[in-house]
């Protein structure tokens, strides 16, 4: 089974978790609790986790022949696989005979796995960021030794359990906006689990989560099954060509007072987190500009402004012979050009304002930045 992944700022599927269930003819579905761990415990996971690696990288050569649009696939790895067989052995061997690219999978490896043994484990997590894997920690909260396993080990993307907001109010919103800005500052990845509405998506797209998975974006389905749930949705696939692209800009810590240190993986003080000062990302492509984030104060900052919306602001720089046009396409020129600050000052009604620009990522025909407006 699948279960799709959403990029929170453009809501596009940016990925799927290929997922074991089994269907027996006489009992039906078995949820994963019920034969995991009796799995496990015969020490027989091992041939579980082969197969799935194997109908992964087969789905996913069939998925470049269907569609040029194909998505990253993650997949689960127990401790005991490491024990059980050589894991490296088993995907590369999967990898070469399906002909499908190394970069398109994703290692979670979860929390538990950490407990022991971990001199052999550090061996494992380095063979696989040799290869070109990337490597998550699944259920980031679930466990009571995860700061631990972050000072520890390496990783590209953190998965928060949403556990933490099944209340959802003020004090799990707090330290889910906490955990994010954390990992932003280690130079990590977020991707949330578990998000069942879109008031929760909404809450991770304002914080800087990057990635989301749960029932509102869709269920854990069979191959075939997913693929036309995402298009009876109107889901869009993300482009591969801009899989980088979004990574790169990820890596934005919008929740600190230093964003630009941010996109060097530059530390900052820890006083300086949660800030609220205007932050957005823009996107400059074919001549035209557009909003792909921004926080509240930087909305608020326009409104006092006179400005009512990030559409508005859209619609002026299309027409050429405005003065924001002229003053912005120069700004982001710069800022391309330089790869530093750049900095500008105007005059709008009674107010005095200045704004910041840096580009941040790029692909073919594309720049985005981060802008910063007072």
């Amino acid at each position: 089974y699948y279960q799709p992944v959403a990029r929170t700022i453009t809501g596009e599927i940016c990925g799927m978790e290929a997922l074991a269930r089994w269907i027996d003819p006489m009992y039906g579905m078995f949820p994963p609790n019920d034969f995991i761990g009796v799995l496990e415990e015969a020490r027989l996971i091992h041939k579980l986790d082969s197969c799935i690696i194997k109908k992964t990288c087969e789905d996913y050569a069939r998925s470049m022949k269907e569609d040029d649009r194909t998505v990253t696939v993650s997949f689960n790895l127990s401790r005991l696989d490491f024990k059980l067989m050589d894991v490296h052995s088993v995907i590369e061997k999967e990898i070469r005979a399906n002909k499908v690219p190394r970069d398109a999978f994703r290692v979670e490896i979860t929390e538990s796995m950490m407990d022991s043994d971990d001199e052999r484990l550090h061996e494992v997590i380095d063979r696989f960021w040799e290869r070109g894997f990337r490597v998550w920690m699944d259920d980031f909260g679930s466990g009571y030794s995860s700061l631990n396993v972050l000072k520890d080990y390496h990783f590209d993307t953190l998965k928060i359990d949403m556990v933490f907001l099944r209340n959802y109010d003020a004090r799990s919103r707090e330290i889910v906006k906490s955990v994010v800005d954390m990992s932003k500052r280690l130079g990590v990845h977020t991707l949330a689990e578990g998000v069942e509405t879109k008031e929760q998506f909404e809450f991770l797209r304002s914080i800087g989560c990057e990635k989301a998975q749960g029932y509102y974006i869709g269920k854990p389905m069979p191959y075939d099954e997913c693929r036309a749930y995402l298009k009876e949705k109107g889901f869009m696939m993300e482009s591969p060509s801009k899989r980088q692209y979004y990574h790169d800009i990820g890596k934005v810590n919008v929740l600190s007072a230093t964003p630009f240190r941010s996109v060097d993986n530059a530390s900052s003080d820890s006083d300086e987190s949660n800030s609220q000062i205007p932050i957005a990302f823009v996107e400059y492509a074919g001549e035209k500009l557009r909003y792909l984030f921004a926080n509240k104060s930087y909305i608020n900052t326009l409104q006092k402004l006179g400005v009512n919306s990030l559409e508005e602001v859209e619609q002026a720089f299309a027409e050429s012979n405005s003065v924001l046009h002229t003053r912005f396409l120069a700004m982001i020129e710069q800022a391309r050009e330089t790869e530093e600050v750049v900095t500008t000052d105007f005059v709008r009604g009674s107010n005095y304002c200045y704004a910041q620009v840096r580009a941040i990522a790029g692909y073919p025909g594309g720049n985005a930045f981060l802008c910063i407006l007072h």
